[in-house]
Formats: C-alpha cells, sequence, structure tokens
C-alpha cells in the first residue's frame, strides 16, 4: 500500500468547536499519524500520513456540517510521507484559550441540551392538553350517561307505577267478580 502525506487546510466554522478533536478521533480510527492546530485566522491545518486510501477517507471525513460545525472549505496538497510521526495528536495552544474552548464547546452542548428539553416539554405540555380533552370528555360522556339513566329509570319507574295501578284495577275488578260468583253459587268468604 502506497503511503502520503497529506498537508490540509479546513476552513469554515472549525475554531472552538471542538473540531480538533473529531479530527483526532477520525485519524486514531483511521490508523493514520500526524497532527492537527489552530492556524490564524479562523482555520484548522492538519499533517498527515498514511495509505492513500485511508488518506482519501479521511480527507473525506474532514467535511463536517453537524451544529456547532460547519466546514465550509478544505485544500489539501499530497505528497511523499516522511516518516516523522508516531501517532496522530491535536497540538494546542495557550492555556487559557484552550480552556476558553473548552467552555464553549461546553455552552454549545448545554444549549442543545437545553433546546432539546425545551422541545420535550413543549411535546409534554401538548399531549397533557389531549389528555385534558379527553379527561372532559370523558367526564361529559360519564355525565350523559348518568342523564341518560336518571332518565331511563324515571321512565321504567313510570311504567311500573302504571302497571301496577292496572294490575290493581284488575285485581279489584277480579275480587268482585269472584264475589259474584260465589254469591250466587252460594258460597260464602
Amino acid at each position: 500500500m502506497m503511503q502520503k502525506r497529506a498537508i490540509i487546510t479546513v476552513s469554515g466554522d472549525v475554531q472552538g468547536v471542538g473540531y480538533r478533536d473529531i479530527v483526532n478521533k477520525i485519524a486514531r480510527k483511521m490508523k493514520i499519524t500526524g497532527f492537527v492546530e489552530y492556524i490564524k485566522p479562523y482555520d484548522v491545518k492538519i499533517i498527515c500520513e498514511g495509505s492513500e486510501e485511508n488518506i482519501s477517507f479521511f480527507i473525506d471525513k474532514l467535511n463536517i456540517k453537524k451544529f456547532p460545525v460547519d466546514v465550509e472549505g478544505i485544500k489539501f496538497d499530497l505528497n511523499e510521507p516522511s516518516g516523522e510521526f508516531e501517532i496522530f495528536e491535536v497540538k494546542r495552544g495557550d492555556i487559557a484559550d484552550e480552556l476558553g474552548e473548552r467552555l464553549d464547546v461546553a455552552r454549545l452542548e448545554m444549549t442543545k441540551m437545553v433546546e432539546k428539553q425545551d422541545g420535550a416539554l413543549s411535546r409534554q405540555d401538548s399531549m397533557l392538553e389531549k389528555q385534558n380533552s379527553m379527561l372532559d370528555l370523558q367526564r361529559k360522556t360519564i355525565d350523559t350517561i348518568k342523564l341518560e339513566g336518571e332518565k331511563t329509570r324515571d321512565t321504567i319507574s313510570i311504567h311500573v307505577s302504571n302497571d301496577l295501578a292496572d294490575l290493581r284495577q284488575e285485581i279489584i275488578h277480579m275480587k268482585s267478580n269472584l264475589s259474584k260468583v260465589m254469591d250466587k253459587i252460594g258460597i260464602s268468604e
């Protein structure tokens, strides 16, 4: 496998967003050696060595457009390798600048988490509104069932009362007729 050296300049939103650490992880997974560092004013420089195939794939993977990183351009030159690198590393600058970058990245991550949480709370609020609507509908249904049950009970009660009154009248009439029949045949009570 042919070894190559690549000198790469990446431009866009690549400083202060954790891009160097992402590049470091990609390079290590692809068995690429070298380093990544900031260059002024806003770019990142990568000097790396590895198989020609891995270098090609590596350059393709550098084109990241996932918040907060937004690569706008990649320029590179391929040369013969020097073999000077044993590992891939991030060249860091002044400790205060590096700490500031870490805090900026942490702030961006926290902002994403808050946005996700706000979205989840909004969806939860929507679900609670739907649940409240369902509970209102259930209450209305229960009230309707109670009302209809009361109407049905009242209707049945009226019919039963009327039927009982009719039955009483029939029994009275039957007793009267029975009494007349008993009188005619001479049976006394």
